[in-house]
């Protein structure tokens, strides 16, 4: 079953996750490879990213291991989860 939701109230409903995805985001902007390598996991768990954060994955394998840096040009709810849109230039 699928409920709709007003757009205009739409917000991040879990506290814990929006810390993990500001997180992350941050760590994108930077091109901290290092430290989103070794966290990814807890990401993926505690945040409950979707399908396990695995298409960074797939990023990361199409760019040769290092998106780089990348610069968010937005972060927000959709349907009560954190979504990003994220560019990435040469580290």
């Amino acid at each position: 079953l699928r409920n709709e939701i007003d757009i205009a109230t739409d917000h991040i409903a879990d506290d814990d996750a929006d810390r993990w995805n500001r997180r992350v985001l941050k760590l994108l902007e930077t091109g901290d490879q290092e430290t989103l390598d070794a966290e990814w996991g807890s990401f993926a768990e505690q945040a409950k990213a979707d399908m396990g954060f695995k298409h960074f994955a797939f990023l990361q394998g199409a760019l040769g291991g290092d998106p780089g840096r990348g610069e968010v040009l937005a972060y927000g709810p959709t349907h009560g989860a954190g979504a990003a849109v994220v560019t990435f230039t040469d580290g």
